[in-house]
């Protein structure tokens, strides 16, 4: 969600998504490494303990999503990636930076995975949001959490015991 959607639905980012409005990004879109925090979900479960993000145009929240005790982050940026960004003003070099996270709230999942990098002057793409296997598996095991299939195959487990 841009920038006008934390202004129009303020109670959303506040109590769904737990991140509060839009804080700052960094730019240009660059690669981080993520650093597994839970395994215990669908998305993150398969993944190494840090793995290279596609390239992104990183985005950080008002909210500090760790005093959120609803608030679940699967991973985030690890101190090894910084500084993160390639504007000296919209880069970031230090601090927890959520990639994804869960509301226990709401069967849901939020994921920092924004824009790839692109000239703008000739319309052509420099990386692909879809260069790493943490992107591309995420959205295809994300909805196996969010329908209830990770309990259920953990429930079969515990059964066959």
């Amino acid at each position: 969600m841009g920038r006008r959607a934390h202004q129009q639905w303020p109670c959303c980012h506040r109590q769904f998504l737990g991140s509060g409005t839009f804080k700052s990004n960094t730019w240009g879109p660059t690669s981080a490494t993520p650093r597994l925090e839970d395994r215990t979900h669908v998305p993150t479960g398969n993944l190494p303990a840090t793995f290279a993000s596609p390239v992104n145009e990183w985005y950080s929240w008002s909210n500090d999503l760790r005093r959120n005790p609803d608030i679940r982050i699967l991973a985030s940026i690890d101190p090894s990636s910084f500084p993160v960004g390639t504007d000296p003003n919209h880069t970031w070099y230090s601090g927890c930076h959520p990639v994804p996270w869960t509301n226990t709230k709401y069967r849901m999942l939020c994921a920092n995975a924004n824009h790839n990098a692109r000239d703008h002057a000739s319309d052509t793409p420099l990386s692909s949001t879809f260069a790493s296997a943490f992107r591309n598996r995420f959205p295809l095991d994300g909805p196996k959490r969010l329908g209830g299939a990770a309990q259920r195959d953990q429930d079969r487990s515990i059964v066959r015991s």
